[in-house]
């Protein structure tokens, strides 16, 4: 079991598998859609190591993440192997969703069960504004054969930002009832100091009570945290979850690390100090050795 100095036991490791996206979305840190995959980034070989150390060492749960991780050559090699880790119980994977309709039944067949897509917006014009991309029709067809193909469950994550998409959290709520989905509205982040975040951002508390607003009376709703998230399970099944990533801190009982597309080991996304992972293994570091900067990494987590 990893745990660090405040007792907080580390289960969750978030692996981003490339830098590319085929997006630039308004609120991402990185709008660089141009880099190429090269010998910096880590080979599947290396990414199945580390995973396979850090679930001898207590990591229950995997997440793929980019960029877009569909843009990886070899994604769906990559998860076959993925499912195989012994002692692994949770492998997903975050997609953009506008290569989802290609690689739907692959990455199926492969062994993945759940899938999040993210899409922040259900008017075309809107899609174009926030992620400078007109592959608006890909996405909804990716996640209508998302659907097809029975992945369970899966989940729309939606970044809310005032002015441009919060008029659309009723919208969102119908479409999570009408195609069974989950769907997840996330709070806006700041991504520079020089942005206007106020201006922008829309609390968990206001999306709840937006929410609140437009339930039928009868129809009502039972609540359950699990930070950062909140989910709220409608009479019917609807689930609709809240990510509060800023008006409630979730640093106490953050259970996650994070493992950069170039093998940098992260235990903070806020900070900036990291573990270089990637010089151990292409310098003849054994498992025990790798073990302990995981050790450390944790033991470092503010």
């Amino acid at each position: 079991m990893l745990k660090d100095r405040f007792g907080r036991v580390i289960s969750y490791l978030r692996v981003s598998v490339t830098p590319r996206c085929n997006l630039k979305c308004i609120y991402c840190i990185s709008k660089d859609s141009n880099l190429n995959e090269n010998c910096e980034i880590l080979t599947n070989s290396e990414i199945l190591r580390l995973s396979r150390i850090a679930v001898s060492l207590g990591i229950k749960k995997i997440r793929l993440t980019g960029g877009e991780p569909l843009l990886r050559k070899d994604i769906v090699e990559l998860v076959k192997d993925m499912v195989e880790i012994d002692g692994l119980e949770d492998l997903s994977l975050t997609t953009n969703g506008t290569l989802l309709e290609e690689y739907a039944i692959s990455l199926k067949e492969a062994g993945l069960k759940r899938i999040n897509i993210s899409l922040d917006t259900l008017d075309r014009e809107k899609f174009k504004r926030i992620t400078n991309g007109s592959s608006f029709e890909r996405v909804m067809k990716g996640i209508e054969s998302a659907i097809k193909v029975g992945f369970e469950p899966i989940k729309i994550n939606v970044v809310v930002i005032r002015g441009i998409n919060d008029d659309e959290i009723e919208r969102f709520v119908n479409f999570g009832r009408e195609k069974n989905l989950i769907v997840r509205f996330i709070e806006y982040m700041p991504i520079s100091e020089r942005e206007d975040f106020s201006r922008k951002f829309v609390s968990m508390d206001e999306i709840i009570e937006k929410i609140k607003n437009f339930v039928k009376e009868g129809e009502g709703f039972s609540s359950t945290s699990s930070e950062p998230s909140r989910y709220l399970q409608m009479r019917d099944g609807t689930r609709i979850g809240v990510i509060s990533s800023v008006s409630h801190g979730f640093c106490e009982s953050c259970n996650r690390l994070r493992l950069t597309y170039d093998g940098f080991l992260r235990a903070c996304l806020t900070e900036d100090s990291e573990i270089d992972l990637k010089e151990a293994l292409r310098n003849g570091a054994d498992d025990s050795q790798i073990a302990e900067l995981f050790i450390k990494a944790v033991i470092l987590k503010p």
